[in-house]
């Protein structure tokens, strides 16, 4: 800061200065000839003047004293925001700031690392709500901002469409041994699975002919990718055939020896009938029945059709040979007990 020195007159006389000195020129100093005061540092000083009068005579004027009061540093301050404040996963915001009276600024919270004064502005991207704070540090202290830039949660994936299965068969009514093809599509599903008359898997579409001995229902079930399920079922009618009312076979009962094997053969079966005798053992460990025509399975009974059957002795023991004259209700059956010798 400077002045100009201005000094008054002892007893009325006119001062004229001509030469102006300071008494510490370490804290104010003056231009010898103008009496430009400039304040250096804190403290006080006298400054005086050599005046001259009209008589020539040199006279000191008078002396005044100046104290210097520093100034007070000034705090600084921090502006600081995010454009926009609220954004969508993926989206950016610009974090803008301005500062003054600071010297240095540091950034923690959502971001890191020393940033620019007085102003600057810097592109963040986060992927949920994240707090940004700028600290700024000048020679009147420190002074800090923050903002929030808040994320929307993404609405969850709409689900995948719920699947769709349809399954035909052709024909849906057969005879005992007849066979029928199965067809099955499907929508919107990743996997199919067959149960009830058939098993396993299955493709999203497919076909299966099935042999039929009793009127069976078919089911098939696919799963989308979220994991729910449809299925569509059919059923396959076997007309029961026109079948005699009583069944006999020779020989009728007896021994065979282990590792023997005999022929058995229905009795008086009508040439005309539309049935089929089947065969089979009531204990296969130990008298097993096969030969026939045609092999069904149901329920875990292996049954054998045909006119003949064949039976061989595996173990010792009483087992009974049955036939009967068709694998639909209403049937009938007839049973001889056979003993199995060494």
């Amino acid at each position: 800061m400077t002045v100009f020195a201005s000094f008054g007159s002892e007893g009325g006389a006119v001062c004229q200065p001509t030469h102006y000195f300071s008494s510490d020129p370490s804290k104010v100093s003056v231009h010898p000839g103008s009496g430009l005061v400039t304040f250096i540092s804190v403290g006080s000083a006298t400054i005086c003047a050599q005046p001259n009068q009209a008589t020539s005579q040199p006279q000191t004027c008078g002396t005044f004293t100046t104290t210097v009061v520093s100034t007070p540093n000034q705090a600084p301050t921090v502006t600081f925001s995010a454009n926009p404040q609220s954004i969508n996963q993926g989206q950016s915001s610009n974090l803008v700031w301005s500062t003054t009276n600071a010297t240095s600024c540091t950034a923690s919270g959502g971001w890191s690392g020393g940033k620019s004064v007085p102003n600057g502005s810097e592109m963040v991207t986060p992927s949920v709500t994240t707090t940004y704070m700028l600290t700024c540090v000048g020679p009147g202290g420190q002074a800090s901002g923050s903002t929030t830039v808040t994320v929307a949660t993404p609405p969850p994936p709409p689900p995948p469409p719920a699947p769709t299965v349809t399954l035909n068969f052709n024909p849906t009514s057969v005879s005992q041994g007849g066979s029928s093809n199965g067809n099955w599509t499907s929508t919107n599903a990743v996997s199919c699975t067959k149960s009830n008359g058939w098993n396993g898997a299955a493709g999203t579409s497919g076909s299966q002919t099935v042999v039929l001995s009793q009127t069976t229902t078919f089911r098939v079930t696919c799963v989308n990718s979220a994991g729910v399920s449809a299925y569509d079922e059919k059923t396959v009618t076997v007309t029961a055939p026109s079948c005699p009312s009583s069944i006999d076979y020779t020989p009728s009962g007896g021994s065979i020896a282990v590792g023997q094997v005999r022929q058995l053969t229905v009795s008086n079966w009508p040439s005309s009938s539309s049935c089929q005798p089947f065969w089979y053992s009531r204990d296969p460990s130990k008298l097993q029945v096969n030969g026939g025509d045609t092999m069904v399975i149901i329920n875990g009974q292996t049954y054998y059709g045909g006119i003949h059957g064949n039976i061989r002795g595996i173990w010792t023991g009483t087992v009974e040979a049955c036939v009967q004259t068709s694998l639909v209700t209403p049937q009938v059956l007839k049973c001889y007990t056979w003993t199995v010798v060494p």
